[in-house]
């Protein structure tokens, strides 16, 4: 294995081009050029409203730049951002195209605090603004458009600003190590199926084996041999790898003794020349990082044509024969038997939790006792495993908990991890011990001391000794429970007590639907919704905002004054509206348990009347509360029973939904305005559908209804 980096390579290749009598290339060619540590810094002004938000925002800190898939470009900490998931962007010839001005999460500084344009305009209140950064190709130095920090209204209309940030550049400090990895093996590909990424009418086949070779030790150049399985025939292909990417050339790739099939370029069925990338996700898996694109051979005028048969977007290759002997994921409970506590300025536990996730690129520790180390670290503390113990990195750099800051943030102290020697040079160690029991070496915590002067220039301290020691350490990891598929039809039967004359609650073939939701990019879940309940949808009511919990064999449907489960009645304006929302006041879940014997329970549940006002505008409304509505007890529940028959729903005033890559918006008499994830207007007027549109989540307005949709 060898290591190489950007930096070596734009030497390299300037080496090259001396010799060569050319202009020396730019540093920055392709997207990966970019991946690296920036300094982000520019002229920062709060509001006066922004003022309770102020330690979320930063005129000078660390910005990450990495591989965004689908995209090119994934920007994370801009404006001191904690986000993850930042920023996807596109890059080409010296420009950024930000794809995402505010992430897969849409606050991109955490709920309720989004990025907004230079006048404070919100993304999606149909001003269509956009977001493109400017790359001096031999610095790095990248110039970014001026923005704001804004909150919106219910209407996702711009509420108040926070923050006007101008002036703002990104200053490059250092690339990302590239390390390059012998991916010789063999993998088997499966595409990610959906409806939106494969084409359902073909019969050939969406997975195949692939068989990686390397032609030397550099890991760079590989045979790929790519086979479809019994009736295809294998095809030896070219690839290179440069770390981020593995490419392989697909030129007149006949995948039948025939040629009646062939791989094909994405935009023309005709050409046979393609190439197929996949991203480097860890040592078990490569993704699909671009398409795979099949074209038929047909007869069209006396000529043979190729038309396109099969395509798909995205997908896992998984290696095969690569296993992890332990399975380090998961929460542990900690007791230390033998603490010392140095400091009087904090109160430390005696037993705490920690949690490890698994990543793509292996194990991390997120929470641990009183701080998330993956969090402060920006994804640095990856840890080592050695057959069954995992052994967590430690160093000034592993803060795990701010312990201090004074109130205009010049001065900070972190709690950073050292090891039971009180060193930086060893490791704290996890281990699986054989009889089944885990257990813990010390640790240590020393104090950092950061200081900034008035240009935020910091100076850091280490104090001389420990504050905190954690000897004699018990260690259990909690038992993790079979998850039970909640995922279906469910009919109930109940006895109903109702407080209003205004509707009918039924008692018998109540339809209850979960679903799980999936995300349009990437294909990752987004967990389970109800889609159907009683007589209203959750799902679209609350724009996806109360996805339900799963505890083992417990299915946990969240009950809030905002879980609305139907609009029930609405003024000819929409400035008034009264909904049935899943809420009595005392249970924050209704819950469902899968039994032993096959058969579920339900709890009792109560709808309460919640009444929406908005202004003439639609920019404010108010929240008043009222009677409960109707309460459901003594509840019978099982899953789609073949002799119950389905109850027909009454439609609420607007009901927004799509479905086979249409927006519908029944009961609608008022305008349409459907905007894009950029902000950009795509649909404005009166209609009952909208179709025609590209693949991808929208936003959609009519009068007092605002909905996300995903087509």
């Amino acid at each position: 294995m060898k290591n190489f980096t950007s930096k070596m390579f734009a030497m390299i290749v300037a080496v090259l081009a001396f010799f060569a009598a050319s202009p020396v290339q730019a540093q920055v060619v392709n997207p990966q050029d970019l991946f690296g540590t920036y300094e982000f810094t520019c002229t920062m002004e709060i509001t006066a409203d922004g003022q309770e938000y102020a330690d979320l925002f930063s005129d000078k800190c660390e910005v990450v730049i990495s591989s965004g898939s689908p995209y090119d470009l994934m920007i994370c900490g801009i404006a001191g951002s904690t986000v993850e998931e930042g920023q996807t962007a596109n890059y080409s010839n010296g420009n950024i195209t930000v794809m995402n001005a505010n992430g897969s999460s849409y606050y991109y500084w955490g709920t309720p605090v989004i990025l907004g344009s230079a006048d404070g305009a919100s993304p999606f209140d149909g001003t269509g603004w956009s977001l493109n950064y400017t790359v001096d190709v031999n610095t790095k130095e990248i110039t970014l458009n001026d923005f704001t920090a804004i909150t919106v209204d219910g209407a996702w209309n711009t509420d108040k600003v926070l923050a006007k940030f101008t002036n703002c550049k990104l200053t490059f400090k250092e690339a990302e190590t590239v390390e390059i990895h012998d991916l010789s093996g063999e993998y088997r590909f499966e595409a990610k199926t959906g409806g939106y990424n494969v084409n359902a009418e073909s019969n050939f086949p969406t997975g195949f084996d692939m068989t990686l070779t390397a032609l030397d030790e550099t890991f760079q150049s590989y045979t790929a041999v790519i086979n479809y399985g019994e009736g295809y025939v294998p095809v030896s292909l070219p690839a290179t790898y440069d770390g981020f990417v593995l490419s392989i050339e697909a030129k007149d790739a006949y995948l039948t003794e025939d040629h009646s099939y062939a791989f094909s370029d994405y935009y023309a069925p005709n050409v046979l020349d393609a190439v197929i990338e996949f991203k480097y996700e860890s040592e078990k898996a490569l993704s699909l990082n671009n398409s795979v694109c099949i074209s038929k051979a047909t007869e069209a005028e006396g000529e043979t044509v190729f038309v396109f048969e099969q395509y798909y977007f995205y997908g896992t290759a998984k290696k095969e024969g690569v296993v992890d002997d332990v399975n380090f994921a998961g929460t542990y409970h900690v007791k230390a038997t033998n603490p010392w506590f140095l400091v009087e300025d904090y109160e430390y536990p005696t037993e705490f939790d920690f949690v490890i996730e698994e990543k793509e690129d292996g194990y991390y520790v997120t929470t641990f006792m009183n701080g998330n180390i993956y969090d402060n670290t920006w994804g640095a503390s990856l840890c080592a495993v050695e057959g069954n113990t995992l052994k967590l990195p430690v160093g000034q750099n592993m803060k795990v908990a701010r312990v201090y800051n004074n109130a205009d943030y010049t001065e900070m102290a972190y709690d950073v991890l050292f090891d039971g020697f009180g060193t930086d040079e060893g490791t704290v160690d996890l281990t699986l011990n054989e009889d089944g029991t885990w257990s813990m070496t010390d640790f240590s915590f020393y104090r950092l001391n950061i200081v900034y002067d008035a240009n935020w220039n910091a100076t850091s301290t280490l104090s001389e000794n420990m504050s905190a020691f954690y000897g004699g350490l018990e260690v259990e990891k909690e038992v993790e429970v079979e998850a039970y598929d909640f995922v279906g039809t469910y009919w109930l039967s109940a006895d109903v007590e109702t407080n209003v004359a205004d509707y009918t609650y039924p008692t018998n073939n109540i339809k209850l639907v979960i679903e799980e939701v999936f995300d349009y990019y990437s294909g990752e879940s987004l967990g389970l919704y109800v889609k159907d309940f009683v007589h209203g949808n959750i799902y679209n009511s609350t724009y996806a905002a109360y996805p339900c919990v799963v505890e083992g064999n417990v299915l946990k449907i969240p009950a809030d004054q905002a879980a609305k489960v139907k609009s029930v009645w609405s003024s000819d304006d929409y400035l008034t509206s009264i909904y049935d929302v899943l809420y009595d006041g005392e249970k924050e879940y209704i819950t469902i348990t899968a039994n032993e014997d096959g058969s579920f329970s339900m709890d009792d549940f109560t709808f309460t009347r919640r009444t929406e006002t908005w202004d003439a505008n639609y920019t404010a409304k108010e929240v008043t509360m009222g009677d409960w509505s109707a309460r459901y007890t003594n509840i019978t529940i099982q899953k789609q029973g073949d002799a119950i028959n389905d109850v027909e729903a009454e439609e609420s005033a607007v009901k927004v939904y799509a479905e086979n890559g249409v927006i519908y918006v029944a009961g609608a008499n008022a305008p349409v305005q459907v905007y894009s994830m950029s902000g950009a207007c795509v649909f404005n007027g009166v209609a009952n559908q909208v179709n025609g549109l590209n693949k991808g989540l929208y936003i959609v307005k009519c009068g007092n209804a605002v909905v996300k949709v995903i087509l």
